[in-house]
């Protein structure tokens, strides 16, 4: 029984390494998204904003 609980995770994890590693070469392969991601981070929420009027 422990050899196979150990079977389906060992399968698990190896779904869960190939998954990260596929996030990490996106993020390789598109650095040009970046400055994008820097001006959506410069946007204050609405909440700010009407707090900012009074």
């Amino acid at each position: 029984m422990m050899s196979e609980m150990r079977h389906v995770m060992r399968l698990e994890l190896e779904q869960v390494h190939e998954l990260i590693d596929q996030m990490e070469n996106i993020r390789v392969e598109q650095p040009q998204n970046a400055p994008n991601v820097r001006r959506r981070e410069r946007v204050q929420p609405r909440g700010v904003r009407d707090e900012d009027k009074e």
